[in-house]
Order: structure tokens, then sequence, then C-alpha cells
């Protein structure tokens, strides 16, 4: 079976979804091909992978890059002012752990205005696609989703480690 989430539920590919219609499609393939209704569990469990996937901006752009464009990313497209402003970042939130409590309130703050620049810049790339939604991702607009993607992915470590999740 497909294990492309946008074609489990039905969805057009792109960088930004309704949620509310994510999960009225979600419940209507639950609805329809649930285990416990006598269906097939193998539909119900794609389902479940594929509404958790495409509910997060982070994993549905994962999967656009997987499923449209380049996987994995092998090269680092982030621009060296985004990577200098995330290092020191990382330098700070070193110094929370080691006990310096007063710099968590700024950093937390300038790890989300970060992250609301990236936010902004994912609904810029959402709206160039126009509509309807081409199949056949542009290369320049498929780097930018890359782009996007590194960055996002950065920030998402740095939140976790300001968070004392440390992640690698």
């Amino acid at each position: 079976m497909d294990s492309n989430p946008f074609h489990i539920l039905a969805v057009l590919p792109q960088p930004l979804l309704d949620l509310a219609d994510l999960r009225k499609k979600y419940i209507a393939i639950q609805r329809n091909g649930h285990p416990d209704l006598g269906h097939s569990p193998e539909t119900s469990e794609l389902a479940n992978q594929a509404y958790t996937r495409l509910k997060q901006d982070e994993t549905r752009v994962a999967d656009l890059l997987r499923f449209y464009g380049e996987w994995p990313l092998d090269i680092n497209l982030i621009d060296m002012d985004f990577l200098s402003d995330a290092m020191d970042l990382g330098e700070e939130i070193d110094q929370i752990a080691e006990g310096n409590q007063e710099l968590s309130v700024d950093l937390q703050r300038r790890l989300d205005a970060m992250r609301m620049e990236l936010n902004g810049k994912l609904m810029d790339l959402n709206m160039e696609l126009g509509e309807p939604v081409s199949q056949a991702f542009q290369p320049d607009w498929l780097r930018a989703i890359s782009v996007w993607y590194q960055k996002s992915r950065y920030l998402t470590r740095l939140e976790k480690n300001i968070k004392g999740e440390q992640e690698l």
C-alpha cells in the first residue's frame, strides 16, 4: 500500500494544511477502515501514521521533500547568519544547563522570534505554490523548502535543549 501520507489522507501536498480538514479526512478513513469494524488493520495504521506526520509542520515538510523533492538532505543549505545566531544561542543554552538561569527568559524570547520568522517564511512558501497546488514543484521552491526544513530542525534541537531535552 502507498505510504505517501498526502495520498493516504487525500490532501494536496503543500507546506501548510487546514488542520480541521485534515482531521475530518482522517476520521472518515478511520470510520470506514477501523479494525474494530471488521476492516484492515493496515489501513487504520497507515491513516494513524499519515495523520501524525501531516499535522506537524516539520514532518509534513519532510514528507514533501521525501515524496516530491530530494531526500535525504545531505548538504547544508543554512545561511551563515542563521547558523551563527543559532550557534550563539546553543552556547548560551549550555550556560543555562550550567546553572545560569538568568539567560533562560531572554533565550526563549529569541528562539520564539526566530521560530515566528521561520513560520512566516513557511506561509510565504505555501502562498508561492498558488491554487491549485502544482504536483511538479519547481527546483528553486524545493530548495527554499529544504532550507526551511533544515532551519526548523536546528531550532527544534535548540528548543529541546533549552527545555533540558538534549538532542544531538
